[in-house]
């Protein structure tokens, strides 16, 4: 039975507090989760050689946001490195996405991938993380990495490479199912060191 309008399970719904009191208690866990993967990413940063980063790369802290509506479900954000300019892009992501899934994503744009790119494109190919994508049109904040404009890498596809040495911008995004949380410090961690030593000379 419909009444004004609502639906008995949206009337439900409206009945249960609890829900939202578990959902607001899971934000704050993961935001935290995500505060001390941030120290991790900054350990690591501070034990490479031979990045050569912008020098305009913000190294100190990372950051976390997070928000109630990409594509209507809340997310939690990290963004360590990053550097988002008019001329250039390096940004490491991770992703919380409420229903879907934790990613990791590299963004690289502007003139750091123009220069670097040779390098780079070299360095993908020594590559062995499991369920990795790329993006190299569209919008290149697109966070649903089984979007159209993702797709499966495959370092050893000689035309999809000349198609991502072609790019005005590249990002490397991998993924973790949610029900595999207890693994995310992991996940993160290896993804991260694995996105630095494509930075690498």
């Amino acid at each position: 039975m419909v009444e004004d309008g609502f639906s008995k399970e949206e009337i439900e719904l409206m009945g249960d507090g609890e829900l939202l009191l578990l959902k607001r208690k899971v934000i704050s866990k993961m935001a935290d989760r995500f505060s001390r993967i941030e120290s991790i990413f900054r350990q690591i940063i501070r034990s490479e050689r031979d990045l050569h980063l912008p020098p305009d790369t913000l190294l100190k802290a990372g950051k976390v946001s997070r928000g109630e509506n990409y594509k209507g479900l809340p997310y939690i954000v990290l963004d360590y490195p990053r550097l988002m300019t008019r001329h250039d892009v390096l940004n490491i992501r991770l992703l919380f996405w409420w229903g879907h899934y934790f990613t990791l994503s590299l963004h690289l744009g502007g003139e750091f991938w123009k220069e670097r790119k040779p390098n780079i494109l070299r360095n993908i190919g020594a590559l062995t993380v499991e369920n990795i994508r790329f993006q190299i049109d569209g919008s290149p904040w697109e966070n649903d990495i089984f979007s159209d404009n993702f797709h499966e890498l495959n370092p050893t596809d000689s035309v999809q490479t000349l198609s991502i040495e072609k790019s005005t911008f590249l990002r490397l995004s991998h993924y973790l199912p949610l029900n595999e949380t207890q693994n995310l410090d992991e996940f993160a961690t290896k993804g991260f060191k694995k996105f630095m030593s494509i930075l690498k000379d």
